[in-house]
């Protein structure tokens, strides 16, 4: 019974270890983008710089999911830093993640500022496709480059992304790392591309009716949407300024 009882305080010590972290505050850094309607202001991607301790070996690029930024990366950046000597790490935040309106969080009742928020109205995001977002990509990888090699680390959505990049641009990078995702292709005619088709998560705009403006050019199905979304932030700041706090009137049980 006593080994036991020693084997178990080992592996519980061995599971409330902590790698050791990188202290320091990472850079923000905006890398011009591709050009579209929406213009220079807007036409930018973001990284989050941690940078390589030791001399420089190559630079780690992390690519969020569907509802994740460059900060979901912050914990595994500074382990990581330190772990590899050498590599930096850099997580993207793609274009649109730039949009967020966040002057809700500096009023006295973030909750209120978005309960009745409104839907945006952002003509450009039908310029956004994936197209855009790969050549985004792409501008972060040669300005990476500069450092030395580069590793792709692509998350859900994000491991779909970095894999089409791979495909196509397969020469610029090192290595690629693949985090609860795949590339995930959609086989598709081409009347289903151009005029739309039913998917799994219900029905897919064609590509017609985004340039028409007949669809909005963002997620709005099953409560996901940019007011939704708002909304969730709103409440996950709050929790995060006072934890024990009671929920106000009509807070969705997340």
């Amino acid at each position: 019974m006593r080994a036991w009882i020693l084997l178990m305080m080992g592996l519980l010590g061995l599971g409330l270890a902590q790698p050791a972290r990188w202290e320091g505050q990472p850079e923000y850094r905006a890398i011009p983008g591709v050009t579209t309607a929406a213009g220079a202001a807007l036409d930018r991607s973001y990284v989050l710089v941690y940078p390589a301790q030791g001399t420089p070996r190559g630079t780690v690029i992390f690519v969020p999911g569907f509802l994740g930024g460059a900060t979901n990366f912050d914990i595994l950046a500074r382990r990581l830093v330190l772990a590899a000597p050498g590599w930096a790490v850099w997580a993207w935040d793609r274009r649109a993640n730039g949009l967020e309106d966040r002057r809700g969080f500096t009023t006295p009742d973030p909750w209120a500022y978005y309960q009745n928020y409104p839907l945006p109205e952002f003509p450009f995001l039908k310029d956004w496709g994936l197209r855009v977002h790969l050549e985004d990509l792409e501008r972060v990888v040669n300005q990476a480059r500069s450092s030395g090699p580069v590793v792709l680390a692509g998350h859900s959505l994000g491991a779909s992304l970095a894999s089409l990049y791979a495909l196509y641009r397969g020469d610029t990078i090192h290595g690629l790392i693949l985090l609860d995702g795949a590339p995930r292709l959609i086989p598709l005619t081409r009347e289903q591309y151009l005029g739309g088709t039913e998917g799994g998560f219900g029905r897919l705009a064609g590509l017609n009716e985004l340039l028409e403006g007949k669809a909005p050019p963002y997620i709005n199905a099953f409560g996901l949407n940019p007011v939704g979304f708002a909304q969730a932030e709103a409440q996950a700041f709050m929790t995060a300024q006072n934890p024990q706090a009671d929920a106000p009137p009509g807070w969705a049980p997340f």
